[in-house]
């Protein structure tokens, strides 16, 4: 780990330094702000130590300008006063200090460290899952569309029209006494049906892709803004897993899974809305891929959500597809563990950590291979009052 020292006597830096690489800090040393800045751009050290021997205004400028990097920096604020000034640190050592409370120090900013990078790495690996997944129905819709308008029948009508242009000069006589005009009529109204059904249905699988679209753009903009601590909202769940059930559905609507919703009545709920999300949305895409590589006919999603017990709230998806065998229901959930063509075993993975940290429970049970599964969340209950209509 590389921990950068910002001190300008020399004598005291060196000291510190030689405690540190005893310890296995790779070592990086500057004599001023200016210095350290650099360094800091350009080795991406992971702990600060800062030394109040440094001018007053340096140091806060340098402790400033490391919280605007990309990535997360720990720092250490070095000082002999009793009365420390308000400066934007994560810890105080302070001085003449021994080894064992350095060393101690030192370990619990390495700890600290390694926990935020594991975690920017885990919600990197959420977004870019739950935005395949968005992109995956766009994909989808964007094909549908494009069979159905190679599929119009335009050529046909600019046949017609090449034919009833041929005979201009006779067209009523064409239209009324010969086979071939006395079906132009009876068709052009067939066609008319027809075009109108094709528009329709591209008319709605654009406006699923438009609807995936502003999902990739929320989900990121919701990765960009979201803060380290649990967002409770107050939200109502059978809204949330339809939420989930469209971010799918392209997906669920090219395999012919037909979906059976059991939702009780169930009041608003206080609720990590985001990370509830995820989960909905990688439950029900596996459910799909699962139905996809099964010949079990019909192709069957049941979603039910409901009471358990008092103080919880159940949310079961069910598939009849490929299943799972009973030996591997735990496995599932590690990391790297997948079935799918091209994957990278994170979702469910994902999905257990992020019911984890909501302090809810994720489990799987299946009868065995070809006999389906069911994925099971249960979530602590927190009722979300509501008065005049409006939710608290």
């Amino acid at each position: 780990m590389k921990v950068l020292i910002a001190q300008d006597d020399t004598a005291s830096r060196i000291e510190l330094e030689n405690s540190l690489k005893e310890w296995g800090y790779e070592i990086l040393s500057a004599q001023n702000a200016e210095q350290a800045w650099q360094i800091i751009q350009g080795r991406q050290p992971q702990i600060l130590l800062v030394d109040e021997t440094m001018p007053k205004m340096d140091r806060l400028e340098l402790c400033r300008k490391a919280r605007t990097g990309s990535k997360y920096i720990f720092i250490i604020f070095l000082t002999s006063k009793v009365e420390n000034e308000e400066i934007n640190v994560d810890d105080y050592l302070s001085k003449p200090f021994d080894k064992r409370t350095l060393k101690s120090r030192m370990a619990i900013a390495a700890r600290i460290i390694n926990y935020e990078n594991t975690a920017n790495t885990q919600a990197s690996v959420n977004v870019l899952h739950n935005v395949g997944n968005a992109l995956n129905s766009i994909n989808i819709s964007a094909g549908i569309v494009i069979e159905k308008i190679a599929n119009m029948e335009i050529v046909n009508l600019a046949k017609l029209a090449g034919i009833l242009d041929e005979h201009a000069d006779d067209l009523a006589e064409f239209l009324t006494n010969t086979p071939q005009g006395k079906n132009v009529i009876p068709y052009l109204k067939q066609l008319s049906i027809h075009l109108l059904q094709q528009q329709t249905e591209a008319a709605e699988k654009l406006c699923s892709l438009m609807k995936n679209i502003e999902d990739v753009k929320s989900i990121v903009h919701k990765q960009q803004n979201i803060k380290a601590e649990t967002q409770e909202e107050s939200i109502f769940l059978n809204e949330l897993i339809e939420n989930a059930i469209e971010i799918n559905a392209a997906g669920l609507e090219n395999h012919n899974i037909e979906i059976i919703r059991e939702y009780d009545d169930i009041s608003p709920v206080l609720i990590d809305k985001q990370r509830t999300l995820q989960i909905l949305i990688n439950l029900i895409d596996n459910a799909g891929y699962a139905l996809s590589k099964s010949d079990n006919e019909p192709k069957m999603l049941k979603i039910r959500l409901s009471k358990s017990g008092s103080k919880k709230v159940k949310i079961e998806v069910k598939d009849n597809g490929i299943g799972i065998n009973p030996e591997n229901l735990d496995a599932i959930f590690e990391q790297g563990w997948t079935t799918k063509e091209n994957g990278r075993g994170s979702g469910l993975h994902s999905s257990r950590l992020a019911a984890n940290e909501m302090q809810a429970k994720l489990s799987a049970k299946s009868d065995g291979l070809n006999l389906g599964a069911t994925f099971i969340l249960e979530i602590p209950l927190k009722k979300a009052e509501v008065k005049n209509g409006k939710q608290n």
